[in-house]
């Protein structure tokens, strides 16, 4: 084989190995572990939005599930899952029943500036009910 042919293979087989790279990476891309750059959908305190779903959980899901909603509360506690690399905030005001779960990704928020009993904006997807309302991909809004 001449060296023309032989680089012309080589060049050929380069340029399918970066296609092929290229497909998978954009294939297999990650979707984004926060919607901090989003835009609210919806801003409510945490408790309006635990109403609504009590009140009608069917309207509720229509209007509000795959949205990204800020929600603001009070900060009842919050849990460190180092093996699913989450962290679990609930927001919800002494004494009600129900409240606002928010998971956030374990590089996107800075546990030691959580202080239970404080005020907080978060903005997250909603991911429906169950004893609480769920919001994933969360992000603490300033």
């Amino acid at each position: 084989m001449n060296h023309k042919k032989r680089n012309i293979i080589i060049i050929v087989t380069v340029v399918v190995i970066i296609v092929i790279i290229v497909l998978f990476e954009w294939a297999f891309r990650k979707a984004p572990d926060s919607v901090a750059s989003q835009k609210a959908v919806f801003e409510m305190e945490a408790k309006s939005l635990v109403n609504s779903f009590v009140q009608d959980e069917q309207a509720s899901d229509k209007k509000y599930l795959g949205k990204v909603i800020l929600v603001a509360g009070t900060l009842e506690s919050f849990t460190v899952n180092g093996k699913d690399k989450k962290v679990s905030v609930i927001i919800k005001d002494q004494g009600d029943m129900a409240g606002v779960i928010c998971e956030f990704g374990m590089g996107s928020i800075d546990t030691l500036s959580l202080k239970v009993g404080n005020k907080l904006k978060v903005k997250g997807e909603c991911n429906g009910f169950l004893m609480d309302v769920v919001l994933n991909k969360c992000s603490i809004v300033e």
